[in-house]
């Protein structure tokens, strides 16, 4: 058993001038600090101040990779605190060697009687994203139709203040994706992020998002979260934790609050094939990595969008999106990038459908030759500055 534990306080309500959070406080071995979780004023009467399931959630990841029980000065669901105590932990702990069998100890609190009823999903503007909003707003494919986008600051965006961040995502997506579809949008603010800070995002993106969630399950009564990945590449993976959301968010739901994983049903390049005939995502596609850049550039996830919409014959119908005279005058670079990255995931699809098109240029296979030679010369370098420093 765990020598140490983590504690986490009564949950307790704090308003600042624009926001109301709900908050816990963590005694973790000696170390102390607050978790917050709030959102505008607007919706705060939706937030969870009677149980502590968003916090256990926040905190699982940590829990079972330090090795330490989870003690609850106030109570969890009793069906969340079952599910994680039953299925959850004793799972992940057997399939990760980096995680252990804790448990969570907490009074079990019977189920929620209130919820708005609204079904929800994270906005972002990528092509997951994209994906499901278009999907659940057509009431013929989900019994689920969307009311809400949800712009959520959990350690997602890179670099900058987090109310300029927030500011930034929620005006462009007032000026955008809100005309087009009339769903109602709302911010959810947290400081995990930055009282986690030795945390990977990817390796509890599907804890911290259904943290987030739960604290408003007196809102949400569905909410789905896009995924990047197929579900045939399902995964206990300790570096990326969506890889896995298959089994994870059926545990992290409530009776009141139910997580769905969507979007691995297809390839992200059907997806792609899919959102070409949807007039929003040609206006708001943002797939760029740098999420607070207004244009495209050349980043990862651009180059393959572009590659991959080339590839399908659709870039054209993107051109309120990306410079598509650039891609054009260098073309046969673009495609260079998808030959060199053909075995990082996305960029295979792109080329794969490149080389069956006949599109592969000699050029480009020619360009991509020198980019790899570079690339080896470049990590040669580093492997020897690297020993000289000792490896540090």
């Amino acid at each position: 058993m765990p020598a140490e534990i983590i504690s986490l306080g009564i949950p307790y309500i704090e308003q600042t001038d624009n926001r109301v959070y709900v908050c816990s406080d963590v005694n973790d071995n000696g170390n102390e600090y607050v978790i917050r979780i709030g959102t505008s004023i607007e919706y705060a009467k939706y937030l969870v101040d009677d149980r502590l399931d968003s916090f256990v959630v926040a905190l699982l990841p940590k829990a079972m990779r330090e090795n330490r029980d989870i003690r609850c000065l106030a109570p969890v669901s009793g069906d969340l605190l079952y599910q994680i105590n039953e299925y959850l932990i004793p799972v992940c702990s057997s399939k990760m060697e980096e995680y252990h069998p804790v448990r969570v100890e907490a009074e079990a609190a019977g189920n929620l009687t209130e919820c708005a009823g609204a079904a929800a999903t994270g906005y972002s503007g990528g092509v997951d994203s994209m994906h499901t909003v278009m999907n659940m707003t057509d009431a013929g494919k989900s019994p689920f139709k969307l009311t809400h986008l949800v712009i959520a600051n959990c350690g997602a965006y890179e670099g900058g203040n987090d109310e300029e961040k927030l500011r930034f995502f929620t005006e462009k997506a007032l000026g955008g994706i809100v005309n087009d579809t009339s769903l109602d949008l709302l911010q959810i603010d947290t400081n995990l992020h930055k009282v986690h800070k030795d945390e990977i995002y990817l390796s509890v993106i599907s804890y911290r998002l259904s943290a987030c969630v739960l604290a408003l399950q007196k809102l949400f009564s569905v909410y789905f979260i896009s995924t990047t990945y197929e579900f045939a590449k399902f995964s206990f993976d300790i570096s990326d934790s969506a890889y896995a959301d298959l089994f994870l968010l059926p545990y992290l739901s409530t009776k009141t609050t139910k997580l769905y994983s969507t979007g691995g049903q297809k390839p992200r390049i059907e997806k792609l094939m899919e959102l070409s005939d949807y007039a929003p995502a040609r206006k708001y596609l943002h797939p760029c990595i740098y999420t607070k850049r207004s244009t495209d550039c050349r980043c990862i996830k651009c180059c393959f969008t572009k590659v991959a919409l080339y590839a399908l014959g659709k870039l054209d119908g993107f051109g309120e999106i990306f410079d598509l005279e650039e891609f054009e005058k260098n073309k046969d670079w673009y495609i260079a990038q998808a030959i060199v990255n053909r075995n990082i995931i996305h960029y295979g699809e792109g080329y794969a459908l490149l080389k069956e098109k006949g599109l592969i240029t000699g050029k480009a296979e020619q360009m991509a030759r020198m980019i790899s030679a570079a690339q080896k010369v470049a990590d040669k370098h580093k492997d020897v500055i690297s020993g000289m420093n000792g490896g540090q």
